[in-house]
């Protein structure tokens, strides 16, 4: 396959229009995917990522986080935000019971064996990988149910990024108004050594890469964050094709002194499918900050109040203090009147601030 670097991609911001992302939101079309089938051993953690506490005063988990974002923006917007959350095999249990009290759909996907040296099967299971999920939901019958409730725009999200924002106004409007089946956040590198997928171009058109899969980086400067949005139809045409996709192989140690191949299929290689796919270009700093272990949490938490304080800057239009570490969740998707309470209000120097004290 020959490669070679993609065109600069457009970036975000807020000169970018939003009338249509509002409008698809009002309207009951957009849903939103969960990736979280991901265990927090590298964490030191017993049970499903997701159930680690993250956020850097109330000590929320992904989960609390995703889930309260995701309830703040259904109550602007006045549309409930239908969810499907991927799991694996050794965390459904416990997600499941995370997610008491809410309409999330749980969904787990399947498994793939390990390989040896010479590609037998052992007697060792591993999740099949993020490509497969479209394919669990399509079997579950969840992709036929949004689709006849009006949903027409699906966001993917991975749970172990907390900066990641599922509803995104001017996002979905640059994929409506841009006419594509698919759009993807993307960041530049941080580094040439970033151990990041890669956006690339194709005879076929956009795609990515992994990086250990490619030995010529030069020029290749974007990465992608599995931040995707796509059409539901387009979505349902990836679960028909899931066979299909490639393998990728990772060797890794199964248990002490047991190593193998994890073979896995990647959400990305979908992209090949259709021609009208289109990233958009965000700062680092806004929207991803991966926890992959446990050495990542305090830049997490870092990265999570800065945000945070920003938001809540540019909904009073006064200065933050720094000591301010975290924000009631509804300022993310702030309602009109959460708006009209807090413009043009001081803000206190206490780590929480709640919507309804001012």
């Amino acid at each position: 396959m020959k490669i070679k670097p993609p065109a600069e991609p457009l970036s975000w911001s807020l000169d970018l229009p939003e009338e249509l992302g509002i409008a698809a939101l009002k309207k009951g079309k957009v849903a939103v995917i969960l990736l979280a089938g991901g265990v927090g051993s590298r964490l030191g953690w017993e049970g499903p990522k997701g159930t680690f506490p993250v956020t850097p005063f109330r000590k929320r988990t992904l989960f609390q986080l995703f889930t309260d974002k995701i309830k703040a923006a259904s109550l602007s917007f006045g549309k409930e935000i239908p969810v499907a959350v991927l799991t694996s095999k050794g965390n459904t249990k416990a997600t499941q019971e995370a997610f008491t009290g809410t309409n999330f759909t749980i969904c787990e996907q399947g498994e793939l064996p390990y390989l040896d040296k010479e590609n037998h099967p052992l007697p060792y299971f591993g999740p099949d990988g993020n490509g497969t999920v479209f394919q669990v939901l399509e079997n579950e019958g969840i992709l036929k149910k949004w689709e006849e409730s009006g949903v027409e725009l699906v966001t993917v999200v991975l749970v172990d990024n907390p900066l990641a924002d599922p509803i995104d106004t001017r996002w979905i409007d640059f994929h409506l108004r841009g006419g594509f089946d698919l759009t993807l956040k993307v960041i530049k590198k941080e580094s040439p050594e970033e151990k990041v997928g890669l956006l690339v171009m194709t005879d076929h058109g956009l795609q990515v890469v992994e990086y250990n899969e490619i030995d010529d980086k030069t020029g290749l400067d974007y990465a992608n964050i599995s931040l995707l949005l796509m059409n539901l139809s387009f979505a349902r045409e990836c679960a028909a094709y899931t066979d299909r996709l490639p393998l990728h192989r990772q060797w890794k140690e199964i248990e002490k002194n047991v190593w193998g191949w994890k073979q896995e299929r990647y959400i990305f290689d979908h992209f090949p499918l259709t021609e009208k796919i289109a990233p958009l270009l965000y700062s680092r700093e806004q929207t991803f900050v991966p926890l992959k272990q446990r050495d990542d949490l305090e830049k997490v938490r870092r990265a999570l109040s800065q945000k945070e304080r920003k938001i809540l800057q540019k909904i009073t239009g006064t200065k933050i203090d720094e000591a301010v570490l975290e924000i009631d969740p509804r300022f993310y998707y702030p309602t009109p009147e959460l708006l009209n309470k807090w413009n043009g209000q001081s803000v206190g120097k206490g780590p929480y601030i709640d919507g309804d004290n001012r």
